[in-house]
C-alpha cells in the first residue's frame, strides 16, 4: 500500500467538516480534494485543520481525520505520482484536471438543487459540457454511480447511550434510516481505521457476546 499524507487547509476545512447527507456531499469531497492535490506541491505544508491521506492499492480510498471524527471514501481514480505531482486519470481516456474537475462541480450543483421535475435542465447542463468535452457524459455517469463506501468514525461524547450509542463507534451510511452503527471498546487510531480498508493486512472481526 502507497499512501499520500496532506494537510486539510482551511479552504477545504468547510467542505470536510460539512455533514455528509447524500452521494453528492461525497462527490463534493472528492472533486474539491481532487482540485487540491493537484496543486498539493506548490502549497506550503504546514499548518491545516487536520490531515488528508490517499491511499493507494487495488482499492483506493481517501482518508480525513481531524479532531472530531475520521471518515474516509473510496477514490474512483488512477493516481500518477513525480515528486509530489500528481496526475489523476479515469477509464475514459482523458486526465481529471482543473477544467474536468471545474465542470463536474457546476453540474453536480445542478443536481444537487434540482427535483425530478428539472430533469430538462439537468441533461442541459451535461449536453452543454458535453460539446467541449466528449465522454465527459460517461465520467459523470461512472462518478454518479460508482461505490464511495462513505464510512465515518465518531467519538460522541454529547449522545453517549451505554450498548445503545456507544462513546466510540463507526457509522456507517449516509442518514439514520439506513444507519449500521458498530461500538467499538476504545477510541480508535487513523491507522487502525486505514487497515480496516488495507487488502493486504489481515481481516478485522466483530466480536461474538
Amino acid at each position: 500500500m502507497k499512501s499520500y499524507v496532506f494537510n486539510i487547509p482551511a479552504s477545504l476545512g468547510k467542505v470536510i467538516r460539512t455533514p455528509v447527507r447524500n452521494k453528492f456531499d461525497t462527490l463534493e469531497i472528492l472533486i474539491r480534494c481532487v482540485k487540491y492535490m493537484l496543486v498539493s506541491d506548490t502549497l506550503p505544508r504546514d499548518g491545516g485543520v487536520g490531515k488528508m491521506v490517499l491511499s493507494v492499492e487495488r482499492g483506493s480510498r481517501l482518508f480525513f481525520f481531524t479532531e472530531d471524527k475520521f471518515f474516509s471514501i473510496s477514490f474512483p481514480f488512477t493516481v500518477k505520482e513525480e515528486k509530489l505531482k500528481f496526475e489523476f486519470g479515469s477509464t475514459y481516456s482523458f486526465r481529471v484536471d482543473h477544467h474536468i474537475t471545474s465542470e463536474l462541480l457546476s453540474v453536480f450543483q445542478v443536481f444537487n438543487g434540482s427535483r425530478r421535475s428539472d430533469l430538462y435542465r439537468i441533461l442541459e447542463a451535461v449536453a452543454d459540457v458535453e460539446v467541449a468535452l466528449e465522454g465527459f457524459s460517461d465520467l459523470l455517469w461512472h462518478l454518479l454511480t460508482y461505490e464511495d463506501g462513505y464510512v465515518r468514525y465518531d467519538k460522541d461524547a454529547d449522545n453517549e447511550n451505554g450498548d445503545i450509542h456507544p462513546l466510540y463507534h463507526y457509522d456507517f451510511f449516509y442518514s439514520s434510516r439506513a444507519a449500521c452503527k458498530v461500538g467499538l471498546r476504545s477510541a480508535l487510531k487513523e491507522e487502525q481505521m486505514m487497515d480496516l480498508f488495507s487488502t493486504s493486512t489481515a481481516c478485522h472481526y466483530f466480536e461474538s457476546r
